[in-house]
């Protein structure tokens, strides 16, 4: 996981954040929510729980991030969501509820009108997510399919295409991919994610191997085009500091499981979970102040062959005799605030957690 810069302002912007978003949708049903979904993939090795009993929900209106190192099960969650997990992997178990149908068993024909008009994805990689022998004109303009003229279809990209900022956008529905920068072919991504309006807008890790100019430029674009259209948010990211930026909601994720959720503003304050505390420690400071950072030890564990207990026992300096057995429980640590840790109240931990948590003059 790459250090990102800790800042004095995350804490307060997430805490606004937060605030507004509670205040907003204490009474709205969620637009999605996942219960206990489990995702295995067979391989020669043996079964691989890629995702193991996540439960989520995401409120109208919010940006509920998804946090954790690669290959935590982050994609594979989204993937799951929108039932595109490539072969032999498949749901084990759960439910994803959405409008009141469940996606997991919902027919084949009403889950591609969900992907369609519902839910959208934007993928890590724009450049092998576009069609390389299309123009942009054709591959927005397949979104509407034959329910739009080709004209008007041409008429909505173009607008689309201005309406995340891209330039010479008339020019650009002729190009193909190759012809586009890696951040012109992000915002034809969501532009094309745009096309149907979507209630909610997955965007998995949005600005992978774009500089740090343009990431910042997406991630502004999206909050912008959020507060516009009114759509939540589900953003994959191993970014802290962009979670402390943007989110009102947070989930992090090890081995496959959620092991702390929260509102963002409260558990990147106080984090409850040793992996969380170990994720925050990593963060050098913004200003260039000396700070003693705190790498986690060892590898994320092997997904076919988990250690019993709490998987991240091997890792934590916390671990005790009975975090290497058993089914390790959620406990509450706060309001809307959990932790998959048996040491989630220990002074100790709590202490750790606060002296590394982002919040104001730190």
């Amino acid at each position: 996981m790459n250090p990102v810069p800790r800042s004095a302002t995350h804490a307060t912007q997430a805490t606004q954040a937060g605030q507004a978003t509670q205040a907003g949708q204490a009474t709205r049903a969620p637009v999605l929510s996942v219960e206990d979904l489990s995702v295995d993939i067979p391989t020669p090795r043996g079964v691989v729980q890629a995702v193991r009993h996540v439960s989520l929900s995401v409120q109208p209106g919010e940006t509920f991030a998804l946090v954790g190192e690669s290959g935590s099960g982050k994609t594979m969650t989204c993937r799951a969501i929108l039932r595109l997990i490539p072969a032999p992997g498949h749901v084990a178990g759960g439910a994803v509820h959405y409008r009141g149908d469940d996606l997991v068993t919902l027919p084949a024909r009403l889950m591609d009108k969900v992907r369609s008009a519902g839910i959208s994805m934007i993928f890590q990689d724009p450049m092998t997510a576009l069609h390389p022998m299309l123009t942009v004109e054709q591959q927005m303009c397949e979104a509407w399919g034959r329910t739009v003229p080709r004209r008007q279809a041409r008429s909505r990209a173009l607008e689309l295409l201005r309406q995340v900022g891209l330039a010479d956008a008339e020019r650009r529905l002729r190009d193909y991919p190759h012809q586009l920068s890696g951040g012109q072919r992000q915002r034809v991504m969501i532009a094309t994610a745009l096309a149907r309006g979507p209630d909610l807008l997955i965007a998995d890790e949005p600005t992978t191997a774009l500089d740090v100019t343009i990431q910042a430029q997406i991630l502004r674009l999206l909050k912008d085009l959020q507060r516009r259209l009114g759509m939540a948010l589900l953003l994959v990211t191993h970014d802290l500091g962009v979670v402390a930026d943007v989110a009102d909601h947070v989930a992090v994720m090890y081995a496959g499981e959620i092991v702390e959720s929260g509102p963002a503003a409260r558990l990147l304050r106080a984090p409850a979970h040793p992996y969380t505390i170990g994720l925050l420690g990593s963060m050098p400071p913004a200003d260039g102040a000396r700070y003693a950072l705190s790498p986690i030890d060892g590898m994320p564990p092997d997904l076919a062959a988990l250690p019993p207990g709490c998987p991240f026992h091997p890792r934590c300096r916390w671990a005790q005799p009975d975090c290497r057995t058993g089914v390790v429980p959620v406990a509450d640590v706060g309001p809307d605030h959990r932790s998959r840790c048996l040491r989630a109240d220990d002074p100790d931990i709590r202490t750790e957690g606060e002296a590394h948590g982002l919040r104001p003059g730190h």
